[in-house]
């Protein structure tokens, strides 16, 4: 289970949910230190606060193929710490401006296809093949081109307009653009041998 949001778009909070599959392998290099390589598919986008004036409900749905590569310390007991990147491909994106739904081709370039991401985690073992990981994910690419996308209206915008749309927002962290943030809570198994 995932929840995201898009830093700087102006629907504070981590309302998106979505899933996380991954299949990864582990490379030991020590007890201690290993290296791991994911491929799977994660939901991200944002979504704004449910009201009771349907026509105020804002929702950005992208889905991406993800390839991360972690590096991992175990303390031979029961915690893993994770740190690493990720790269996504878009694969499927929508925009919901109240009841209406709008599903844009990725090749639309409404939002960018391609995301970088830094990651961080801890996984605690639950049983040798079992635990529980909690992950959080932070964009270091724009999730919009430089061009136009939608606003609060779900009309085309030009970036740089200030008349209520997502260029009036921005990353607190970075001063300029919007990036997805994703928490994720995990289970996993090992096949150990």
């Amino acid at each position: 289970m995932a929840v995201g949001q898009i830093s700087g778009d102006l629907m504070a909070g981590f309302r998106k949910l979505g899933t996380d599959v991954f299949v990864g392998t582990e490379l030991h290099w020590t007890e201690n230190f290993h290296n791991s390589v994911e491929l799977g598919y994660a939901m991200r986008g944002s979504q704004s606060n449910y009201t009771l004036d349907a026509s105020a409900f804002r929702k950005f749905t992208m889905d991406y193929v993800q390839a991360n590569v972690l590096f991992t310390y175990f303390d031979e007991r029961v915690t893993m710490f994770h740190l690493g990147v990720g790269y996504s491909q878009l694969v499927r994106a929508s925009y919901k401006a109240g009841i209406n739904k709008t599903e844009i081709n990725a090749n639309q370039n409404v939002f960018n296809g391609q995301d970088w991401s830094i990651i961080a985690g801890i996984t605690f073992l639950l049983k040798p093949k079992h635990g529980l990981t909690f992950r959080t994910q932070y964009s270091l690419s724009n999730a919009f081109p430089d061009g136009p996308y939608f606003n609060y209206y779900g009309n085309l915008a030009p970036v740089g307009t200030s008349n209520g749309n997502f260029a009036a927002g921005q990353s607190r962290a970075r001063k300029s653009g919007l990036y997805h943030q994703a928490i994720s809570l995990r289970y996993t198994y090992r096949f150990l041998k």
